[in-house]
């Protein structure tokens, strides 16, 4: 029976530091940004920084047809999505999950914020949560405040 390796199986090495080379390098997609030309989108995006300090930013989705109720645009629901990848892998960027938040904007229909949080080993727990929450409280702000 073989020893079950994790680092093998996760595709990374851990360095000396404590930090990983992650070997595996996914597709990336820009976001949209302001473009008003969504040829073949089925969702607008654009990025924005949520820390500096910390390098954690979000990626906001609106659905590229919004829904209209009595000849005004319809209130959308605001999901907020943590990607997967285990905390130590992964990004918004990544091309899989970009897409997914584009599906998942245009068909609920909704808006998508996805966090980019620290990744571990670098950031150790509990910074994933301090980023989850910086997240929900933004989400929050806006939500209150009418330029928002």
């Amino acid at each position: 029976m073989s020893k079950f390796d994790p680092y093998e199986h996760l595709k990374v090495a851990l360095n000396p530091d404590g930090s990983l080379t992650r070997y595996i390098r996914l597709p990336t997609t820009p976001a949209t940004g302001e473009n008003t030309q969504l040829v073949g989108q089925s969702a607008a995006s654009k990025d924005v920084v949520l820390s500096e300090e910390k390098k954690t930013w979000l990626r906001i989705y609106r659905p590229a047809k919004l829904p209209s109720n009595d000849k005004s645009i319809a209130r959308l629901p605001i999901i907020i999505y943590f990607h997967a990848g285990g905390w130590i892998q992964l990004s918004v960027e990544q091309t899989v999950i970009h897409e997914s938040c584009n599906l998942l904007s245009s068909e609920v229909p909704a808006i998508v914020v996805a966090v980019e949080f620290r990744l571990a080993p670098e950031s150790r727990l509990p910074a994933q949560y301090e980023d989850a929450t910086d997240a929900i409280l933004w989400v929050k702000d806006q939500a209150v405040n009418e330029n928002g």
